[in-house]
């Protein structure tokens, strides 16, 4: 039985998941979770090395991959974009660093593409051939598999659906855009709105009928909803799969985002797209991070 290691880099915690790859499917062995420093990215790149030695001592590891929330180049493991983390990235081979410290290669993958890969492969979409995978964290990213395999087309950024142009000249992004839908219904803008402290509290207020939260997500879901349908013009995914900590009040993002999703598909049934959350929940990042590495050590990707 083969183990990987996956860590999932985010911007407000590191996660970490130990998974058996067998013939029946995926198990989680091992988590944690710890929180990402707030200074640079040296300290990030220390405490991500101290998380993955934490698992390596105590499990026989064949394969370490970790996630990136922001743009990296395929080639050079050197960030491009990096939206929403501290610190000064510029020249930084986060992969070659990260393998430094712990002795060991490491695959590095955009975040919300591995969140992609692990639900796809083992989750809430397998057994799908196209999918869409929408990430609500600290920003909101995205990932796609067509025909069964993950799309990363031209530099690796195919499905960052967190950066479509929603409202022309909005607000800044830190993609530095305007407009985009990570700029106008991130989650800490959910909960802004709303005057809560989170936008999962901000969800749970709509559904019991308080005004305000339901002026917050109706705005929000109208934006991530015009996302699905611009995506479902162009790819026509067979299911779309929710993740972040805003996916864990289920029906209480589901049900205002089916109905505003509703609104905006035509060229099909809308029912036949299903809209569902994700299977690994908070760790499918790191699920995905696993599985890329052992991809990547297999020469597959």
């Amino acid at each position: 039985m083969s183990l990987l290691l996956g860590l999932d880099l985010g911007g407000t915690n590191i996660k970490a998941a130990v998974i058996a790859a067998t013939t029946d499917g995926i198990e989680v062995t091992a988590t944690s979770t710890t929180r990402t420093p707030t200074t640079d990215a040296d300290d990030i790149l220390q405490a991500l090395g101290a998380v993955a030695t934490g698992h390596l001592a105590t499990a026989p590891v064949s394969a370490v991959g970790m996630t990136f929330p922001g743009v990296i180049d395929p080639d050079t493991g050197i960030p491009t974009v990096t939206p929403n983390l501290p610190g000064d990235w510029a020249g930084v081979s986060v992969s070659r660093r990260l393998g430094e410290l712990l002795g060991h290669q490491v695959a590095v993958l955009n975040d919300a593409r591995a969140f992609t890969l692990a639900e796809s492969e083992a989750g809430a979409a397998k057994g799908y051939a196209h999918v869409l995978a929408i990430v609500l964290g600290t920003g909101i990213g995205g990932g796609l598999v067509i025909g069964g395999r993950l799309h990363g087309g031209h530099d690796g950024i195919a499905g960052e659906f967190g950066h479509q142009t929603v409202v022309p000249d909005g607000p800044r992004c830190g993609c530095g855009n305007r407009g985009c839908i990570e700029a106008v219904a991130r989650p800490s803008i959910i909960a802004a709105s709303a005057g809560v402290a989170t936008a999962e509290e901000a969800f749970e207020l709509a559904a019991a009928g308080e005004d305000r939260a339901i002026r917050a997500v109706n705005e929000a879901v109208e934006h991530l909803a015009i996302g699905i349908a611009n995506v479902h013009a162009i790819v026509a995914p067979d299911i779309v799969v929710i993740g972040g900590g805003v996916a864990r009040v289920g029906a209480a993002l589901l049900d205002p985002l089916r109905r505003a999703v509703a609104r905006r598909i035509h060229l099909t049934p809308p029912e036949h797209l299903p809209l569902v959350t994700s299977h690994f929940g908070s760790y499918s990042g790191a699920v995905g991070a696993a599985l890329w590495a052992r991809d990547v050590e297999r020469g597959g990707r």
